[in-house]
């Protein structure tokens, strides 16, 4: 049998929706972008904007949110030229709020989940509510504006109770992870603790790995500040052996030469530091090349002008004329 190209774009993306289920993300993106090579021979503007936003929120989740943007804005002009409004409109709102997030531009991001939410009450709706209380939860939270960060995500996990999906515990994984940096920054180190606990075992439960090691490197950063470094580096450690994205793997290596510096391991915390700024430093505006920053900086007083900090200063730092 002959698919027609609407047949095969919904049968990529559906391909595409399976593999990011199984966390075979690489293998979900190539399947999203031939969906969209096969909608944009057809008329159909809907079978064109789902695909690019699929594409687009797995580049965000993937901490590559530069990537995302082409593919959101043509999937918004399409929203814009067809009056295409309801769930594909929350969906674009809420994808676009998120990359914002990815951006560090947390205002907007704000802005974005606001109007996905608007037009979810305009419809009687509750499409991705918890997902979108979640975003606003985490704006806040860089905003360091605490209280409301808290609010939300008590707004996103009451919200998420009304779900009935298979991926309904993950999603509360998911707010837990979030309330557990929350406490974290406000130095409730046993809420945090507690809270992040909650979200590993939800996360392992339903094979979430993907995200069981971002709450394992939030935990193993709890553990950092409480000055648990042993705690912290076997976290890390398994996260490493156990990576599943080059961005979670960059950031245990970040975390994991923290907790080597304080138990006194130097030449493992400068090769922890350097395979970490190896990633950061293709992202410089990016917060995470920052904490690394400061902490090669914090390395580089206590450690003396060795030859391995010579060397990583030269690769990261050191002005190219």
């Amino acid at each position: 049998m002959v698919l027609k190209e609407t047949e095969k774009s919904v049968y990529e993306w559906g391909k595409g929706v399976i593999a990011q289920s199984d966390q075979s993300f690489y293998q979900a993106a190539s399947y999203f972008l031939e969906s969209i090579n096969f909608a944009r021979r057809t008329s159909n503007p809907l079978l064109l904007i789902r695909p690019l936003i699929s594409l687009g929120e797995l580049y965000v989740t993937q901490e590559l949110p530069h990537k995302a943007i082409s593919y959101l804005d043509e999937a918004y002009q399409l929203t814009l030229e067809h009056e295409i409004t309801g769930i594909p409109r929350i969906a674009l709102h809420y994808t676009i709020g998120y990359m914002h997030v990815r951006l560090d531009e947390y205002y907007s991001g704000i802005e974005k989940f606001q109007q996905a939410e608007k037009i979810n009450q305009a419809y009687d709706l509750l499409y991705k509510s918890g997902e979108i209380y979640t975003g606003i939860a985490v704006c806040y939270r860089h905003l360091e504006q605490y209280e409301m960060a808290e609010q939300f995500n008590f707004k996103a996990l009451e919200a998420l109770q009304l779900y009935n999906d298979s991926k309904k515990k993950a999603r509360i994984a998911g707010v837990y992870n979030n309330l557990g940096i929350v406490y974290r920054c406000r130095q409730k180190y046993d809420l945090s603790v507690s809270h992040l606990e909650k979200a590993i075992q939800l996360h392992k439960e339903k094979g979430s790995v993907h995200w069981m090691n971002n709450s394992m490197v939030e935990l193993s950063k709890v553990y950092n500040q409480t000055e648990k470094y042993k705690e912290a580096k076997t976290l890390c450690q398994a996260v490493i052996e156990n990576n599943t994205s080059e961005h979670t793997l960059a950031e245990a290596l970040l975390t994991l030469a923290e907790s080597l510096c304080h138990l006194g391991e130097k030449d493992q915390a400068l090769q922890s530091i350097d395979q970490a700024l190896s990633y950061f430093s293709n992202r410089p505006n990016n917060r995470f090349f920052l904490k690394s920053s400061r902490l090669f900086t914090k390395m580089a007083f206590e450690y003396g002008k060795q030859p391995e900090i010579v060397s990583i200063y030269d690769k990261y730092f050191a002005i190219r004329v």
